[in-house]
């Protein structure tokens, strides 16, 4: 071979690894979720890969990890050094033991709420909705229905449409939803987040009696639609909540609990 054929035979060789280099290291990179709510200056981050989501705290710290071959939640408890793991039976156990506890404060609260003025009567049902927000006031013939409200929209950068969420004829929520391959997530994180929600929302309806949530990541994993932009409605105005996503390399011991750190049995109920 020739000096000129062997140096060009060099460089394209160089070429060539680079670029599997490059593939490699796109397939190994993670899904980072940074979440902006309206008024909070630090967003919260969600981490995604290799079937494993951890969220972090505004100390860069994990707070909870959700494992999704292994099917469980680790909750991190820094201040105490201790850390919690749920499997799906134990987190129904736990949402079903909230649920009776709630449901008794309740019933006390109606029952001392049957004595007092009208003013007063008032002022506490203000409090019980602050307090428990998916149990007071609640009627539970009203339809929960998803539609579209035939709006598009470009939030980032990315071109996304409206969905409406209403319970009855009242608006809970809009979300300016994307399709999957207009976003920075790779298939296997959104698969993974797709169990996670799931088992957030399952958590939290068995828990309040709320189907919104689970509706909604229902109807978004069902037609690989991501939310860039989140309107709830409240009694106390609209909270916005945005969304971006990018392709991110999480540290190595962001999956992990950390040394020392001893388990907590769930509370008892």
């Amino acid at each position: 071979m020739k000096q000129g054929e062997v140096m060009k035979y060099s460089v394209n060789t160089a070429i060539t690894l680079a670029s599997a280099f490059l593939m490699v290291s796109a397939a190994q990179a993670g899904t980072r979720i940074s979440t902006h709510i309206q008024g909070q200056e630090q967003a919260q981050q969600l981490y995604v890969h290799e079937g494993k989501a951890a969220s972090l705290d505004s100390s860069g710290r994990t707070e909870f990890i959700y494992d999704d071959k292994a099917g469980e939640m680790i909750t991190l408890m820094h201040e105490e050094g201790r850390y919690m793991r749920l499997n799906d039976e134990q987190m129904q156990q736990m949402a079903g033991g909230i649920s009776k506890m709630q449901d008794q404060a309740m019933k006390q609260m109606e029952e001392q709420m049957a004595n007092l003025p009208p003013e007063q009567r008032v002022q506490m049902q203000k409090m019980m909705e602050e307090m428990m927000p998916g149990m007071a006031n609640k009627k539970p013939s009203e339809k929960v229905s998803l539609e579209s409200s035939g709006k598009s929209d470009s939030i980032n950068g990315t071109d996304c449409e409206w969905i409406a969420l209403k319970r009855g004829d009242k608006l809970i929520s809009e979300a300016c939803v994307a399709d999957l391959d207009d976003t920075a997530i790779e298939s296997a994180d959104y698969q993974t987040l797709a169990g996670f929600f799931k088992k957030m929302s399952d958590f939290t309806s068995q828990m309040s009696g709320d189907v919104e949530d689970a509706m909604l990541n229902q109807h978004l994993f069902a037609n690989n639609k991501v939310p860039v932009q989140i309107k709830e409605h409240k009694d106390t105005g609209i909270q916005v909540i945005s969304l971006t996503f990018d392709s991110q390399q999480p540290k190595e011991d962001m999956f992990t609990i950390p040394k020392g750190y001893k388990q907590e049995s769930m509370p008892e109920f």
